[in-house]
């Protein structure tokens, strides 16, 4: 069963800009993403390419505060790929992001930041410039405490 919109006209809805900038991601070498995107391999299912009434069915409107994420992100842009999601979580299911296991849990680097309650950029720093081991980056003293100018 066709889903019906309830707007006229897609250009105004959030659900048509996500999809738009979906296909600019994947399908346009002028669009700044597409390096991490359609440069890499990653596409948009033929039924969504040129047809935004497809993907609409396919995925409903976007709901308020949601961004269009895909589960894995080495697959493309597909109905069975896809879904909306709050862009929190979305962001920590980015190939950037950087998870870490220890002590019984499997957090991203924000999320250990917050559970510290030390800065994520130092955390951020310890791994990627001081080349200190995720566990070691997460038991450490703070490296800038007792500093004097």
């Amino acid at each position: 069963m066709r889903k019906q919109r309830k707007w006229r006209s897609p250009t105004t809805s959030g659900t048509y800009r996500s999809w738009l900038a979906m296909k600019g991601r994947c399908l346009d070498p002028n669009n700044n993403s597409f390096d991490y995107y359609g440069g890499r391999g990653i596409g948009v299912c033929p039924e969504w390419a040129n047809d935004f009434d497809r993907f609409y069915t396919d995925m409903g409107e976007r709901p308020e505060g949601m961004t269009l994420d895909r589960r894995d992100n080495e697959l493309g842009y597909s109905p069975s790929n896809c879904r909306w999601i709050e862009a929190p979580k979305q962001q920590a299911n980015q190939r950037r992001t950087i998870r870490i296991a220890h002590a019984g849990f499997n957090l991203t680097l924000t999320e250990w930041a917050l559970k510290l309650g030390v800065p994520y950029y130092t955390l951020w720093n310890r791994i990627r410039c001081h080349k200190m081991t995720p566990e070691k980056a997460l038991t450490s003293l703070s490296l800038n405490r007792g500093r004097s100018a």
